[in-house]
């Protein structure tokens, strides 16, 4: 009777030590999925991210590009202008000079924050690499 006792007391911690493993296991295999499911998130959203980014840096330097032409246009417009008036022998009055004065500064203002948002663009740029590559550090464990 005590023997039939001893192999019953034994089975049911063998049987409790194996159930104890199995959710050991189970829940490790439950922590490394949902590692997996945030990480593939993780990346989707760095994507988002990338491409949002990209398509902002292209508006930009659209922008940037209209601007330089608009302004290439106007000197052109006020060079020609000026030779005009030279060659007329006409004088150019306070008022337009102060017109001219004032449109300039505009333009300088513009080129300006234009360096601004490109050197916000480039900050932004470098932070997400830094990012990207924190994470990629991340996932390999360092």
């Amino acid at each position: 009777m005590n023997a039939f006792l001893d192999d019953l007391e034994a089975e049911t911690e063998l049987k409790s030590m194996l159930a104890n493993i199995e959710r050991r296991f189970l829940h490790a295999i439950r922590e490394q999925f949902d590692a997996t499911e945030e990480r593939e998130s993780l990346q989707n959203e760095l994507r988002r991210i990338e491409r949002k980014f990209r398509e902002s840096r292209e508006e930009w330097l659209n922008e940037r590009q209209s601007l330089v032409q608009y302004l290439s246009q106007m000197y052109s417009t006020i060079q020609k202008l000026l030779r005009e008036r030279i060659l007329q022998n006409i004088p150019i009055s306070t008022s337009q000079l102060e017109a001219l004065a004032n449109k300039l500064r505009n333009i300088n203002e513009k080129e300006v924050e234009l360096q601004r948002k490109e050197k916000r663009n480039e900050e932004k740029e470098k932070a997400l690499e830094n990012e990207e590559n924190l994470k990629k550090f991340k996932n390999f464990g360092i």
